[in-house]
């Protein structure tokens, strides 16, 4: 769908945006576009093993990640200084009001637990591309030799044919010969399309848990020190 959509416009990107982290005060919207080398794959339909890596194309460059930049209209940048310099904004000085240490919530463990639920599964995917790419290598290792020794054999009865004075192998009935070869497939009609969707969306989820995990102890951390530091005002 994003090779339709750039291929209609230049300027079509995937928007990936994540409510949730956007409510704890995370900024989390990314814009994404197809390289350059993935779209002319996209539009030749070739996404093999020879041609991805004729192209120098991985999981990790298929997609370029643009960077965003949100900026307001002149009237709401008016608007905000308004408010700023007339206080209605300071809630914090109102009577009995005490701001919540929204960007201290934990996150939630569900979602963690989902999180690595489907790593798992991501694993068990991946042991399977692994032992998929692994037969598919030892398939084009064979057909490769028995390409190599046809067409010795052809130059061979070539030579054999030209002693004897008989008419020769053309060029043309040599590569009928070698079509009837039996070629090493990768088996999926997309090719390694699908196995870098998979891939994108398992480091994906890594990087979301290790990311997480690492600001759940930074405030875990950041409270201890703040409890240690009012026990000892105290």
């Amino acid at each position: 769908m994003l090779f339709a959509f750039q291929q209609s416009s230049t300027h079509a990107v995937a928007l990936i945006y994540d409510p949730l982290r956007n409510k704890e005060g995370k900024f989390a919207l990314r814009a994404y576009v197809l390289s350059e080398n993935a779209e002319g794959l996209m539009e030749n339909g070739d996404w093999s093993p020879a041609s991805v890596m004729a192209n120098g194309i991985d999981f990790g460059n298929f997609l370029e990640e643009l960077e965003v930049v949100i900026k307001n209209s002149h009237l709401a940048n008016v608007l905000l200084a308004q408010l700023a310099k007339s206080g209605i904004v300071k809630m914090e000085q109102r009577q009995g009001f005490q701001p919540a240490p929204t960007n201290l919530r934990m996150s939630r463990l569900d979602d963690i637990e989902k999180c690595v639920r489907l790593m798992v599964k991501d694993v068990d995917i991946m042991q399977q591309v692994v032992n998929h790419h692994r037969k598919f290598s030892h398939d084009a290792f064979r057909a490769q030799i028995a390409r190599e020794n046809l067409t010795k054999r052809m130059e061979m009865e070539n030579r054999i044919r030209e002693e004897e004075g008989d008419e020769l192998l053309t060029s043309e009935e040599m590569k009928e010969l070698l079509k009837d070869l039996k070629r090493a497939e990768y088996g999926s009609g997309t090719g390694l399309l699908d196995t870098f969707v998979q891939l994108k969306n398992a480091s994906t989820r890594a990087e979301f848990v290790a990311t997480t995990c690492a600001e759940d102890m930074a405030k875990v951390q950041l409270l201890d020190d703040s409890a240690q530091e009012e026990e000892q005002q105290a």
